[in-house]
């Protein structure tokens, strides 16, 4: 990922809600740390020539009438300027971002840096997020899988990221470490992210809710502060 896989900060719904929050504390956590460690030998060897393969979701009658739903309560949200109150399954939440990131390629404002594609899963007790991201200089990919307890709550991460994989391979101490250190600051309400335009900003900020519920992630998203939809 290094330099290569920093996010941009404007990223599609979709994305924002799976990477900026699972995003699982996942994504904003892991990019700014590995932006740091990028020297880290895990990292270096971590480019793939190709992007794991993410099927593409098939929804039943049901969810596509759930999907609707999802998508109509985003846009009263967003111009409405009220808190985005959103339960996805696994299917509807990987079929949601997999819509969001193919509008985006097709109306021309994907950029590269943003993710290329996500998946999630829940394995017994552990939330699975897998997602790639293009190397910007050099030809490859860098596929990740985290694996812990996604839970924010008002801006702080108050779950677990158990295990941290880049090309099948779980960081190692060094890391580890890093990565450790910025779960600590979103405990705390204190991350940061260097690499957007708002750099003193708490990226966490205005995710009132992101839990696990039984078979399903409960996202509460603060007024203000929803995600533009793609709407084309």
């Amino acid at each position: 990922m290094g330099s290569g896989a920093a996010p941009k900060k404007r990223m599609s719904s979709g994305c924002q809600v799976a990477l900026g929050c699972l995003g699982i504390i996942a994504l904003v956590v892991v990019v700014v740390a590995l932006i740091i460690g990028a020297s880290i030998s895990w990292l270096s060897n971590g480019r793939e020539a190709a992007m794991s393969v993410y099927p593409a979701p098939a929804l039943t009658t049901g969810q596509q009438f759930e999907m609707g739903k999802i998508h109509a309560d985003h846009l009263k949200a967003y111009h409405g300027k009220t808190d985005w109150d959103v339960v996805f399954t696994p299917e509807l939440f990987n079929a949601f971002a997999a819509e969001q990131i193919r509008k985006k390629k097709a109306d021309g404002t994907f950029q590269k840096g943003e993710a290329e594609g996500v998946e999630l899963q829940f394995q017994g007790n552990d939330t699975v997020l897998r997602f790639s991201y293009a190397e910007r200089k050099e030809p490859g990919f860098y596929n990740f899988e985290l694996r812990g307890d996604p839970h924010i709550e008002n801006g702080k991460f108050l779950g677990r990221v158990d295990k941290v994989i880049l090309a099948g391979k779980e960081s190692p101490w060094l890391a580890r470490k890093i990565i450790d250190s910025f779960v600590e600051a979103a405990r705390k309400g204190e991350l940061k992210n260097e690499q957007s335009a708002n750099p003193q900003e708490n990226p966490l900020a205005g995710v009132k809710l992101l839990r696990r519920e039984g078979d399903k992630i409960h996202f509460i998203v603060e007024a203000g502060k929803v995600p533009a939809p793609e709407e084309k």
